[in-house]
C-alpha cells in the first residue's frame, strides 16, 4: 500500500513538474520576458517610451488588433501608469513622462478583445 501510495506521490509530482512551463528571462528579441495568462509578454523600456510584445507560449507573435494594456511602473519611489495601445502587428506600445530605467519594475495588464484580462508582475 505505501509503495502504490509512494509510486502515485511520484507520478504526480513528475506530470506537474512535466506539465510547468520553463523559459528563460529573455525574450526572443532580448526584452525582458515574463507570462501573464495564455501569453509571453516581452517588454522593453527606452528612452521614454515601453514597448511589449505579445506572444503565445511557444513565442509566437499574437496580433494585437483590439487588445489594450496598462502598465503601473515604480520609477525613482513613483508611480507611473502608461496606457498602451497597439503599435505594430504584435505589439502594444506607451509613452512615459520620462526617462525609463531598463529594469524598471511593475504590473502590467491587458485586455485582448476576447474580454480576458492577464495581468503579470515584471
Amino acid at each position: 500500500m505505501l509503495r502504490a501510495l509512494l509510486v502515485l506521490v511520484s507520478l504526480t509530482l513528475a506530470t506537474g513538474a512535466y506539465a510547468q512551463h520553463k523559459h528563460g528571462e529573455k525574450g526572443p528579441n532580448g526584452g525582458r520576458l515574463v507570462e501573464a495568462g495564455d501569453y509571453h509578454i516581452e517588454l522593453f523600456t527606452r528612452d521614454g517610451a515601453i514597448d511589449v510584445n505579445v506572444m503565445d507560449h511557444d513565442n509566437k507573435p499574437q496580433p494585437t488588433k483590439g487588445y489594450k494594456g496598462l502598465v503601473i511602473l515604480s520609477v525613482q519611489g513613483k508611480s507611473q501608469r502608461i496606457v498602451l495601445e497597439p503599435a505594430e502587428p504584435s505589439r502594444l506600445s506607451g509613452k512615459a513622462e520620462g526617462a525609463l530605467p531598463a529594469d524598471a519594475k511593475g504590473v502590467l495588464q491587458i485586455s485582448p478583445p476576447n474580454g480576458k484580462t492577464v495581468q503579470a508582475r515584471f
